[in-house]
């Protein structure tokens, strides 16, 4: 069956019906990262495993980014910048109190903190 890829938009031939995503490796990355954002917001259990997961691999491997920045200059000036530039968008047209309700960088657990405080509100 010929089908349009959802990523790509290129014509390709699915094994079954539940395939909207051709073999490319861009697209099936892209399948993964949907599945998994979706994931992370429906189970609950999904996202607990996931941020113990993490914890587990940063206490395997202390220091890795303090390391990773020192020995990667340019990867730590272009984040900067990108982050300065994302800061930027923060601050663009949105009300005043959203602004300082949110913390500028944000990390796994800070948007379900959020969550709560919004919910509860």
């Amino acid at each position: 069956m010929e089908r349009l890829c959802y990523c790509c938009g290129k014509c390709f031939k699915a094994r079954n019906a539940s395939h909207h995503y051709c073999s490319k490796s861009i697209c099936q990355r892209f399948r993964k990262k949907k599945w998994q954002k979706q994931k992370l917001k429906d189970d609950p259990d999904y996202r607990a495993n996931q941020k113990q997961a993490q914890e587990s691999w940063r206490k395997k491997h202390p220091g890795y980014w303090k390391d990773y920045r020192k020995s990667h200059p340019l990867y730590v000036e272009h984040n900067r910048q990108r982050q300065r530039y994302r800061n930027g968008l923060r601050c663009g047209d949105r009300k005043k109190e959203t602004q300082e309700r949110r913390p500028l960088i944000a990390k796994m657990d800070a948007v379900i903190v959020e969550l709560a405080v919004v919910s509860s509100a």
